[in-house]
């Protein structure tokens, strides 16, 4: 990420924090990512919670319940019927582990402001032999590093959750392409029946008169052609659906990629701090002031700190970045069916 994208995306996201709690930006974050009201009501279909408003009209009323994202029309048997209601939940479920995953970001972007701030204290403070210092540094030592496993309890959680949501996708995917290939195989039989049938009446030509035989034929060949049409769109909607669920699920992938990158960036920092409050607890209980001075004069108080912390920040943006990206293509995907 270029460090005017990575700006651009920090002023975007301290205007958002200025204006409500974690779950309000969530949603403001999505909101703002709706330019038509299709996609508002898909937004409001899996977070029935939120009312999506311009100026002063409103243009969704919240729903009750959860609607069917798909096409209705797609279902012709019980097993599309069944495989039609687990993609609902499935579209469900990536969209609300995606606003969850924007949550779990925004909180990592406090944590990672409290660990600045929790450094350059330290740091600080550990060379001065003061009273004073000595009891803020102490202070500071009862606090949980921010960057603690409890502190970001909410990256965790959510990271582990894509794995499941990939391999669920996945598994739709191949269903969706097992019933086409079957599509395609009950199609050319009954196409082949199609045609013996009519070879079979047409060979009553040869034991009647020409009339009675075209009247026989002919709604042989209007069952054929109603039966192409109603197949025929049955396979373009499956085929359409199939198209939806491999973009969630690179989408799904892409983003469960990004929390693992992230949860390996924000341990390295963690580490970084442990190693601050180690030293900071030598000065505390045994006031080793000599070995932080000589850290301090070669430069290696707190040395990479910062910088994983910029790393890290920025791809806390990159990672928000692939959530909204991957949302919208899903949402104009469901939007276009």
């Amino acid at each position: 990420m270029t460090n005017r994208s990575s700006e651009e995306a920090k002023k975007q996201m301290v205007t958002m924090s200025k204006n409500g709690s974690s779950s309000d930006l969530v949603d403001k974050e999505y909101i703002e990512a709706l330019h038509t009201k299709s996609l508002a009501n898909v937004y409001s279909r899996y977070h029935p919670k939120i009312r999506v408003q311009r100026s002063t009209t409103s243009l969704i009323t919240a729903p009750s319940s959860k609607k069917s994202l798909l096409p209705v029309a797609t279902s012709c048997n019980s097993t599309s019927s069944r495989l039609l209601t687990h993609l609902n939940s499935l579209f469900f479920n990536f969209f609300e582990t995606n606003a969850q995953a924007t949550a779990a970001c925004i909180s990592l972007l406090s944590s990672i402001k409290s660990a600045r701030s929790h450094h350059q204290t330290i740091h600080r403070l550990l060379p001065s032999s003061s009273p004073s210092a000595l009891f803020q540094l102490s202070s500071l030592l009862k606090l949980d590093n921010p960057l603690s496993p409890k502190a970001l309890s909410c990256l965790h959680s959510i990271r582990s959750h894509y794995p499941a949501l990939i391999r669920s996708l996945t598994s739709a995917d191949q269903k969706i392409s097992r019933l086409l290939k079957l599509y395609h195989l009950t199609r050319n039989a009954s196409y082949v029946a199609l045609v013996a049938l009519s070879a079979a009446v047409a060979a009553m030509v040869v034991i009647a008169s020409h009339g009675a035989a075209a009247v026989a034929v002919a709604p042989v060949a209007t069952a054929g052609i109603s039966l192409k049409g109603r197949t025929g769109k049955w396979f373009r909607g499956w085929k359409r659906i199939g198209a939806k669920v491999d973009v969630a699920a690179k989408g799904a992938y892409i983003v469960g990629r990004d929390l693992d990158t992230l949860s390996q960036m924000a341990m390295t920092a963690h580490d970084d701090i442990e190693n601050g409050r180690g030293m900071a607890r030598m000065v505390v209980e045994k006031r080793e002031w000599e070995v932080v001075k000589e850290m301090e004069r070669r430069g290696e108080m707190g040395l990479g700190l910062e910088e994983h912390l910029q790393e890290l920040e920025e791809h806390v943006y990159l990672c928000l970045t692939s959530i909204n990206r991957s949302w919208r293509l899903v949402a104009q995907e469901l939007v276009d069916m």
